[in-house]
C-alpha cells in the first residue's frame, strides 16, 4: 500500500506551506530520509524527506501551490504498485484514480483537470476560459504560467488599435516568507509610531572600547548599540512602552543591564 508523505508543521505558527521545487520526479526511486521537495513556510524554506524507501508513485501538489499543513504531498509505493498504477491508466476515464475528484455524470467523457488556486484566480480576473488552457504541471495540472501564456497570446491576437484595457500583469500570491514579512511590516505600521530621527554622534570612544573587548571575545557594533539602548531605556522607561486602548503599558520590568 502506498505511503502518503504529508506537509509537516515545523512551528506552532505554521498554517500552510508553498511548494517551491520538487527534487524528485514521478517514477524516481527514493530512500528513507532523502529530500523530496522544498517547501516555503513563514520566513523559512525547508525540505520534506521521504519517510520510507520505494518509488515516487504520484505527486499530488504542484510547484507554486499553497496547501495547509498535514496535506498529502505525494505517494511513495513499491515498484510493483507503480507498474500496476501505470497499467490502470488504460481504464476508462470515468474510473476513479488517486487524487482525482469524482467526475459528474454529464462530464464523464472528459478527464478532470486540476487547477492550482492562483491560476484559477488569474484566469477569472482576465476572463480566460480554463478549457482553452493546456496544463504543463504534473498530470496536466494547470499552473499560473499556463494561464499567463494564454493571456499573452490573447493580447497579441487583439487588434493594435483598441480601447484601453486593464493591465495584464500577473497576480502573484503573497504567501510563505514574503507573506509573513508583509504581514509583520503592516502590523508594525499600525501599532508603532512612524518616526525618523537622524543625528551625528562622535563614537571614537565606542570604537576604542570595541577594539579592547575584541581581544577577550567576539563583539560587534550592534552588541554595543543594544547595550547602550538598554541603558537608555532603563533611565527613560516610557520610551519602551506601547499604547493599549486607553492605557500606557511600560516594559520597564523587562529591562536589565
Amino acid at each position: 500500500m502506498a505511503t502518503e508523505i504529508v506537509l509537516p508543521q515545523w512551528s506552532m505558527g505554521m498554517a500552510d506551506g508553498t511548494i517551491v521545487r520538487w527534487l524528485k520526479h514521478e517514477g524516481d526511486p527514493v530512500t528513507a530520509g532523502e529530500p523530496l521537495v522544498e517547501v516555503e513556510a513563514a520566513k523559512v524554506t525547508s525540505e520534506v524527506e521521504a519517510e520510507v524507501s520505494g518509488v515516487l508513485a504520484r505527486i499530488l501538489v504542484a510547484e507554486g501551490e499553497t496547501v495547509p499543513v498535514r496535506t498529502a504531498l505525494c505517494l511513495i509505493g513499491t515498484a510493483d504498485e507503480v507498474r500496476a498504477s501505470a497499467g490502470a491508466t488504460t481504464k476508462p476515464v470515468g474510473s476513479p484514480t488517486i487524487a482525482s475528484r469524482p467526475v459528474p455524470p454529464a462530464a464523464s467523457s472528459q478527464p478532470t483537470v486540476q487547477v492550482i488556486p492562483a491560476a484559477r484566480r488569474l484566469a477569472k480576473d482576465h476572463g480566460i476560459d480554463l478549457d482553452r488552457v493546456q496544463g504543463s504541471g504534473p498530470g496536466g495540472r494547470i499552473t499560473v504560467e499556463d494561464v499567463q501564456r494564454v493571456i499573452a497570446a490573447t493580447a497579441q491576437a487583439a487588434p493594435s488599435v483598441s480601447p484601453a484595457s486593464p493591465t495584464t500583469e500577473p497576480i502573484i500570491p503573497l504567501t510563505g516568507m514574503r507573506g509573513a514579512i508583509a504581514r509583520r511590516m503592516h502590523q508594525s505600521l499600525q501599532t508603532a509610531a512612524q518616526v525618523t530621527l537622524m543625528t551625528e554622534v562622535d563614537v571614537s570612544a565606542l570604537v576604542q572600547l570595541r577594539e579592547e573587548l575584541k581581544q577577550q571575545f567576539a563583539l560587534t557594533y550592534t552588541d554595543l548599540v543594544v547595550k547602550a539602548a538598554a541603558r537608555a531605556l532603563k533611565e527613560h522607561p516610557r520610551l519602551n512602552a506601547w499604547i493599549e486602548e486607553n492605557s500606557f503599558d511600560s516594559c520597564r520590568r523587562f529591562i536589565s543591564v
